[in-house]
């Protein structure tokens, strides 16, 4: 599967049906996130607030260098709008 031209781990692959995460969650927050970190040379973090999951952060790790999006989650540490 791919996502916005980039390949999807298989570790998301099964994150995303445990966590119950949607497809198209993932794809916004990777095309327009609210904030953007570059961690390293090959890592990106990419963060979108969900309004459909009360205003939650979904953080979506992509490695850049491979294009792979590596793992999403809802960070519990990050807070507010």
């Amino acid at each position: 599967m791919e996502i916005n031209n980039l390949k999807v781990s298989n570790h998301l692959s099964e994150r995303m049906k445990e966590r119950n995460l949607k497809t198209k969650w993932i794809l916004e927050t990777v095309q327009h996130p609210d904030e953007q970190i570059d961690i390293a040379e090959d890592e990106t973090h990419f963060y979108k607030i969900i309004a459909e999951y009360q205003d939650k952060w979904l953080k979506v790790v992509v490695n850049k260098m491979n294009n792979i999006i590596i793992t999403a989650y809802f960070d519990r540490n990050k807070k507010g709008k």
